[in-house]
């Protein structure tokens, strides 16, 4: 036994060594192809780029663009260097002038991932080169050593992710580097291409080279205002090239929609197609809504064809669920609300649900990050729904901040939303982890959309009386945050102590939802209302083979729950602009997973800094930072010559309770109150005094989702108003 052991043992270290070694070899693979990158990128003949005029770019604005240069190849051919299969090399490379502290915070340091691989029946393997070089006034040029100056950030078998530091950047000068992402794999490793050319700081010189197999059908579309491609063919290939210079800045950080609003150009390719519409070695520049609209249907048409096969086992898993659970009742569920059931049933088995063969054991805040995609879920609920004889239309939406209707590119530009057939319709479809029954995308609101019927045939039918549906619009009051605070001094009148509970309604639940759930604890909810009987760790415990897995389990949910604190804390500190000094207590009250119970509710109690200032015997409280960070326009952002698009109406409320310190009178309260009221918004402040109590009552309403140009002075008065407030004071007085 000793000698089976160190056999094994042995065998281990070898392993372990073998593991290393062939890592090794990997990061000086990864490390010669990034160097040859840089070689080939830096010896580049662009106009653009070769010893820039400092004089003759603009310094009015934080920071200018000077050149900007993305250079695509896509090839279905063995090349040497790479190997056999397909290859995507898309390049961008930027060079950009410096001319405050707010772009050199920008710049300062480049995110990056190194490398990813995927392994399966079709392996994918991909890698990012970087290369950096600072540019002087004097015309000194200065390389960025990315070899050393790169500190990883994450180092996983799949994901190796970096952050590369700029040294010596400084206001003044021109920051020249590069992104190269190269890509191997099956012909999926060819997505949608987006050129948009426009950004939120003015760019001098735009220009676009693709280098194409004529193996490819190109389809491309030029939307608002963005100029066609200049085409020509050479040893078998398309070459595609666009050059615009003098571009202005636009305000696409501040509520835009650029597939809408901003030049761009959206391209795909297609591999070697076979009869339809496209031919290979051809250019296609505009395709059709009909076009798309039949296409999506053919594929409803396929799907139904396999949606009760092996290929798509959730609905008759969902099926499984539903019969166990009315046995457990002893009565069937209410047809009133078995399409609910079947709607949090879907959800649980995308998104929920462990299983066993998952390649990564995900159960920390990340797992909260999970998206489904929104068709497959929608096609697949559908079938589920129709075999309880709950039929639905299918409505082909498209977002607000994607394209027009009339600038479709693919079949994948609709998003699919369910209607149900009822005197009150049910609108469903899927965004994410939390997103509930009779719940949609905030993007899709408002779409006025084709609808077809869906039966539980083999067909998909227009409807010509219902040949389009308009979806439902939210109003500010269902998309509230909602605060209650209890705020008072320590007694040496240097921290503050407060107490708050929040509300969240609406699409504004989500991404707090994201930052402050425990997955463990949704997931037994979940499982306990849909009546599953047994938790993961309960169905792999029978077996003594799974003994490792759940000791994993254990542990991943134990970590989990301990970064719980540190994801409170970094919610309070991104809520508020002063530093927190403790968190004292902190706790999830209602989770919002279901539509009979949807608001999100979460407390905490903490002290805070910086918020109190001596005055002699008197202290002054910065009582407008209450309410937290506030937007700010940027100078540059305050003329405005596009429409506004926000994500929603939304609704902020403040209900504060301040407790006057013994001892201390305060002063100031009526200058508090204000009021700002337009068809655009409203910003209002109520303040009073009972006793040693001040109330603060305050609201901020963005009353739409889109403001014409022509109402953003209204927009701005609402947006100024409350950082106008930040700036109010109270003073406490001795007594």
């Amino acid at each position: 036994m000793k000698l089976f052991r160190i056999y094994s043992l042995a065998a281990a270290l070898v392993l372990c060594i073998a593991s290393v070694q062939a890592q090794d070899r990997m990061d000086r693979r990864y490390d010669e192809d990034a160097a040859a990158a840089r070689q080939a990128v830096w010896a580049w003949d662009l106009p653009a780029f070769n010893k820039p005029d400092f004089s003759k770019i603009s310094t009015r604005e934080s920071q200018v663009i000077v050149a900007k240069h993305m250079e695509v190849l896509a090839t279905g051919k063995q090349r040497g260097d790479l190997g056999k299969g397909f290859y995507f090399i898309k390049t961008v490379r930027t060079m950009v002038k410096i001319n405050d502290k707010a772009a050199l915070d920008d710049y300062s340091e480049l995110d990056f991932q190194k490398r990813t691989n995927e392994s399966g029946l079709y392996s994918t393997a991909t890698a990012n080169y970087v290369g950096a070089r600072i540019i002087k006034p004097d015309g000194t040029v200065k390389e960025v050593n990315v070899k050393d100056d790169a500190v990883s950030t994450k180092q996983t078998d799949w994901d190796r992710r970096a952050k590369l530091a700029i040294p010596d950047l400084q206001v003044g000068d021109i920051l020249d580097f590069f992104v190269q992402y190269q890509a191997r794999g099956p012909v999926s490793i060819f997505e949608q291409q987006v050129f948009a050319m426009g950004d939120d700081c003015p760019i001098m010189s735009y220009s676009i080279h693709c280098k194409i197999d004529n193996d490819f059908a190109i389809v491309y579309r030029a939307v608002n205002g963005a100029p066609e491609f200049k085409q020509q063919e050479e040893d078998g290939s398309i070459m595609l090239d666009l050059l615009v210079r003098n571009l202005p800045a636009m305000p696409t950080t501040l509520w835009m929609s650029p597939f809408r609003q901003i030049p761009l150009i959206r391209m795909e390719y297609l591999f070697n197609p076979r009869g339809g519409d496209f031919a290979a070695g051809h250019v296609y520049k505009t395709v059709s809504e009909e076009k798309v609209k039949t296409a999506a249907l053919q594929r409803l048409s396929e799907f139904k064809k396999y949606a009760a096969s092996a290929y798509f086992p959730e609905v008759g898993e969902l099926k499984s669920m539903i019969r166990r659970y009315e046995k457990q009742r002893g009565k069937d569920i209410p047809k009133d609300s078995l399409s609910a059931y079947v709607y949090y049933g879907m959800r649980y088995l995308m998104l929920y649900k462990i299983n066993t063969f998952d390649s990564r054991m995900v159960v920390d805040r990340s797992r909260n990050d999970w998206r489904v995609n929104n068709n497959k879920f929608a096609m697949l609920l559908s079938e589920a729904l129709h075999h309880f004889d709950i039929d639905c239309d299918f409505i082909f939406a498209t977002s607000r901040f994607g394209p027009d209707r009339s600038e479709l590119l693919d079949l994948d530009d609709y998003e699919y939303i369910l209607r149900t057939h009822e005197a009150k319709p049910v609108f469903m479809s899927a965004a994410g982890m939390f997103t509930g029954y009779a719940e949609m995308r905030y993007d899709l609101e408002g779409a006025v959309a084709p609808a077809f019927y869906g039966t539980s045939g083999k067909k998909f039918e227009s409807r010509a009386e219902q040949m389009t549906a308009t979806l439902p619009v939210s109003t500010a009051a269902e998309n509230a945050h909602l605060e209650k605070m209890k705020v008072q001094l320590d007694n040496n009148m240097q921290l503050v102590d407060i107490k708050r509970t929040v509300t969240l309604k609406g699409h504004l639940r989500v991404d707090e939802q994201r930052q402050l759930m425990v997955y463990e604890d949704y997931n037994e909810a979940e499982r306990k209302a849909l009546g599953i009987p047994n938790t993961f760790m309960e169905e792999m415990s029978g077996s003594r083979r799974n003994k490792a897995l759940i000791d994993d389990y254990t542990g991943a949910f134990a970590d989990a729950r301990k970064a719980v604190k540190d994801q409170f804390m970094s919610d309070i500190k991104g809520d508020f602009d002063n530093p927190v000094k403790e968190l004292k207590s902190y706790s999830v009250d209602k989770m919002g997973l279901r539509h009979t119970d949807p608001d999100f509710v979460y407390s905490s109690d903490f002290t805070m800094e910086g918020l109190v200032k001596r005055a002699g015997n008197n202290y002054i409280l910065d009582a407008g930072k209450l309410i937290g960070s506030q937007l700010t326009i940027k100078p540059s952002q305050r003329e405005r010559k596009v429409d506004v698009y926000m994500p929603f109406a939304r609704t902020y409320q403040y209900d504060i309770d301040l407790q006057v310190p013994k001892g201390y009178t305060v002063e100031g309260v009526d200058k508090l109150n204000r009021k700002v009221d337009n068809d655009c918004g409203t910003f209002n402040v109520t303040a009073s005094q009972a006793g040693d109590v001040v109330t603060l009552h305050i609201s901020k309403v963005y009353k739409n989702a889109f403001e014409p140009v022509a109402q953003w002075a209204d927009v701005l008065k609402v947006v100024d108003a409350a950082n106008d407030f930040q700036g109010e004071k109270l003073l406490l007085k001795k007594s």
